[in-house]
């Protein structure tokens, strides 16, 4: 077991090397999490033509934020790329269809 100064020495270098290489972890993150490289990543933002796949905003206005990688958490699939609040959306909705729709009732004012 490694102790609190080993700890922070460690996550001290981990931030040294996001630092100096900005990209490489989320490259090496949506490789082993969803199977996708670079240039599959790079081919879905284009097919998407850069914009979110849920409300349509361009990297611009994603603040210059890499894509989210949405993916079904059943079956693992990748279902698209989207910006950071659609994908927070989903998140806190644990992808329930019905946790949506309540919400969309509710700003209809139905609720």
């Amino acid at each position: 077991m490694r102790t609190p100064e080993q700890k922070a020495y460690a996550r001290k270098i981990s931030r040294k090397y996001r630092e100096r290489h900005p990209g490489a972890h989320r490259k090496a993150h949506r490789l082993s999490r969803y199977g996708l490289t670079a240039a599959a990543f790079a081919e879905r933002a284009q097919v998407q033509k850069n914009r979110c796949k849920i409300c349509g905003a361009t990297s611009a206005q994603n603040a210059n934020r890499e894509w989210c990688v949405d993916h079904d958490h059943q079956t693992g699939r990748v279902r698209g790329l989207l910006c950071l609040h659609c994908n927070s959306l989903l998140g806190m909705a644990h992808d329930q269809i019905s946790v949506l729709e309540n919400a969309i009732k509710y700003l209809k004012g139905e609720l």
